[in-house]
């Protein structure tokens, strides 16, 4: 993986002792994920994987995480965690992601669907809240940090794929208080629309979107 500096500049400057406490959890989640594993396989999955997703923004905003969103740098990572879960685990499999937990534990989403470097796995999150990462035990921004505040939803038009998907996604982010322009709802819509018929194909052979 790639050496990531976290930069903070810019008119819109983050609470930088919400980032160290959101750090500082991280750390120790990510601990308690590698701890799951036998100690010989620590080293190689901690050099691999990278938090990212929605966590980072709940846990910023003081609001309650479901589950971590774990990606590796290579597949190669991937297949080698998923062989490497003990059995005294509780798992739960999908195509997209292996979730891992022990009872009372945190909940821990392996997404086996996309990974990659950071930059260009989080560049192709939907909503531009997500688009952070907890790498070397900092948080880093892949966009602007204004969005780790926002509770409007500002959505990613560089992105390309599961259009439907992500219309599915709007109505529960607005359940958990989120709001989204008129426009870049329309906007969304008519992207979806545009490649209708295989839209609704991705939809048709998704059975579960992580």
């Amino acid at each position: 993986m790639k050496n990531y500096k976290q930069e903070i500049r810019g008119e819109v400057i983050p609470d930088t002792n919400k980032l160290k406490r959101v750090e500082s959890i991280l750390f120790e989640t990510k601990l308690e994920f590698l701890g799951l594993f036998n100690s010989c396989d620590r080293e190689y999955i901690s050099s691999h994987i990278y938090f990212a997703g929605g966590c980072i923004y709940s846990l910023y905003n003081n609001k309650k995480v479901n589950d971590y969103d774990i990606f590796c740098d290579d597949i190669n990572a991937v297949q080698f965690i998923c062989d490497k879960v003990p059995k005294d685990c509780l798992v739960y499999e999908t195509e997209n992601a292996l979730s891992i937990h022990k009872l009372g534990g945190s909940e821990f989403q392996l997404i086996k669907k996309f990974y990659g470097e950071p930059n260009d796995v989080v560049g192709q999150f939907d909503f531009y809240h997500n688009h952070f990462a907890f790498i070397g035990g900092k948080i880093i921004s892949f966009h602007n940090w204004r969005y780790i505040e926002t509770n409007k939803l500002c959505f990613n038009f560089n992105r390309a794929r599961d259009i439907g998907n992500v219309l599915l996604r709007i109505p529960k982010f607005i359940e958990r208080g989120f709001k989204i322009y008129k426009s870049d709802h329309a906007r969304i819509l008519l992207m979806a629309l545009k490649n209708a018929n295989q839209e609704i194909e991705s939809l048709k052979s998704e059975k579960e979107h992580y």
